[in-house]
């Protein structure tokens, strides 16, 4: 009788995928792009400072759970009805709402 524990494959659905936090690439691609990245943050940050949304910017968001390549990192996003984790990640449900701008 073979049990789970004589199998020779690994149980690959057990393994949390590795989601990474950074891409080596600038935040900006010149100071002028930087400059209006910033303002936009913080005039967002300030516009939504009563409600339960985060503003990011230049920052991964995965959009298919278990598939870490499925992303896409634009300059500015408002996730509606999240909550901040830490300082590179947010955890947001199935109804949470997204916006994200890319600035060029």
């Amino acid at each position: 009788m073979v049990t789970e524990h004589d199998t020779l494959l690994p149980n690959l659905q057990s393994a949390e995928p590795f989601y990474p936090t950074g891409d080596g690439e600038p935040v900006a691609e010149t100071y002028d792009h930087l400059y209006a990245l910033l303002i936009v943050l913080e005039v967002l940050r300030q516009f939504l400072v009563d409600r339960q949304a985060t503003v990011l910017g230049n920052q991964f968001l995965y959009y298919a759970q278990g598939f870490p390549r499925l992303r896409t990192a634009p300059d500015v996003m408002v996730i509606f009805m999240s909550l901040p984790v830490d300082g590179t990640t947010t955890k947001s449900g199935k109804r949470d709402r997204c916006l994200w701008l890319s600035l060029r």
